[in-house]
């Protein structure tokens, strides 16, 4: 499935990219740069070492542009006042420009955000492809499940890659069936420590029932297909009586789904329905804390456009 998100944004690293799946465009807080703010251990390298690394990590990444680059040009999508091939074309510059600069952090940085999407759809392609054009091997989904299982062994997410890491796992457990409750739970604690840690507010929970979800409830407020019946729109609530949100999620026609909105709570009020065929709206508090917050999404060429009233 290709559901890059059309979104034009500043990502955390500063690299302009499109919206990735199930991402907060708005994380509630502000967020520092990876690259500014790197919190996990520095492992020194020999200067031919790390010319290496930098090859490698600016080949793959012009590869992975390229790669995004064929796919829109396959699907022949125009926007108007938007060039996605032009964008990508100008991000393969700031990557050679980084690579000339040596600029490592910057390059792994910019890598992990571009294979978010792939690893989100489980895009089996993507890693052919980087293979063909660089013969490089790239795993992104048993790194991405080994960086999860260190975090939940570690009981505590360290920086604000692992947040983003552990929201994008919560949020494709919460769309598989059956549920795994139990990790839900487990993530869900990991994600509110780390919230509280930043925002110093301390948010209410039973510790002693961290590793299992007591009375876990999912309960689908509303189902709306599109007025063409080929799209659905669902506002569903979930928790427990320690913790619970309220999730607004598209599924597309070709079987994709991505979140769209979500935040902290449940009978909150909030209202969603379709405007046409390719237009949602979304009522909403202005106050709710957005752990989701998408202004357009995408699966290969359905587009819709989501418009918010906040009051």
């Amino acid at each position: 499935m290709f559901s890059t998100f059309v979104t034009y944004i500043s990502c955390s690293s500063g690299l302009n990219v499109f919206q990735m799946p199930c991402r907060t465009q708005s994380w509630g807080r502000r967020l520092q740069p990876y690259y500014d703010n790197i919190n996990s251990i520095r492992f020194q390298m020999t200067p031919e070492e790390k010319q290496k690394e930098l090859k490698r990590h600016r080949d793959i990444l012009i590869a992975t542009l390229d790669y995004y680059i064929d796919r829109f040009r396959t699907a022949n999508l125009k926007f108007e006042e938007y060039d996605p091939i032009a964008h990508f074309e100008q991000l393969k510059q700031q990557t050679e420009e980084h690579y000339s600069k040596g600029r490592l952090t910057r390059l792994k940085q910019w890598l992990r955000d571009m294979t978010e999407e792939p690893r989100e759809t489980g895009d089996l392609s993507f890693g052919r492809y980087i293979k063909e054009k660089t013969g490089h091997d790239i795993d992104i989904f048993g790194n991405f499940q080994k960086r999860i299982d260190k975090i939940i062994e570690r009981k505590r997410i360290k920086t604000e890659n692992e947040y983003r890491d552990v929201l994008a796992m919560v949020d494709n457990l919460c769309q598989q069936t059956p549920v795994d409750e139990h990790k839900i739970d487990i993530l869900n604690n990991l994600l509110i420590d780390f919230d509280d840690k930043i925002s110093g507010i301390k948010t209410p929970k039973n510790k002693a029932k961290s590793s299992t979800r007591n009375n876990y409830f999912t309960n689908q407020l509303s189902a709306i297909y599109s007025p063409d019946n080929k799209r659905k729109l669902t506002i569903t609530e979930s928790g427990d009586e320690n913790s619970a949100a309220t999730q607004i999620c598209i599924e597309f026609e070709n079987g994709g789904g991505a979140g769209v909105y979500a935040t902290n709570g449940i009978s909150l009020g909030i209202r969603t329905y379709w405007k046409n065929n390719n237009t949602i709206v979304i009522e909403t508090n202005k106050d709710y804390l957005a752990l989701q917050k998408w202004e357009q999404v995408q699966s290969f060429k359905e587009i819709v456009k989501v418009e918010y009233i906040e009051t």
